[in-house]
C-alpha cells in the first residue's frame, strides 16, 4: 500500500496490487518468457491488433508506436494490470 497526500492536505491510501485495467504490449514484452523475467509475473491475455500505428525500431532502445494510416501493430492485451506492475514496466523502460 501506499499513502498519497495532495495539495490540500487530503490523504489517501491506495493499494499498488490491486488490478487497475487492460495494457496493450508488443515487442520485446509481447514475449512471455521475457515479460516474466522483468515484472516475475504472468498475466491473462488474448492477441490484439493496434490498427493505424506502425512500429517504430530505433538504433538504440525500445521500439514505440506512431500513427500510421493503414498500418497496423500486432501484439496483445494484458488483464489484471496493477499500478506496481506498470511502475516495473517504467523501470525496465528508462533503462533502454
Amino acid at each position: 500500500m501506499s499513502t498519497i497526500t495532495n495539495h490540500n492536505g487530503i490523504t489517501a491510501t491506495t493499494d499498488r496490487s490491486r488490478p487497475i485495467g487492460r495494457l496493450f504490449v508488443y515487442g520485446s514484452l509481447n514475449d512471455d518468457h521475457q515479460f516474466r523475467l522483468i515484472t516475475g509475473t504472468n498475466l491473462p491475455s488474448q492477441p490484439a491488433t493496434l490498427l493505424n500505428y506502425r512500429r517504430v525500431q530505433p538504433r538504440q532502445g525500445f521500439s514505440f508506436a506512431v500513427p500510421w494510416r493503414g498500418d497496423r501493430i500486432e501484439g496483445k492485451i494484458l488483464t489484471g494490470v496493477t499500478s506496481a506492475l506498470l511502475d516495473k514496466l517504467d523501470e525496465y523502460e528508462s533503462l533502454g
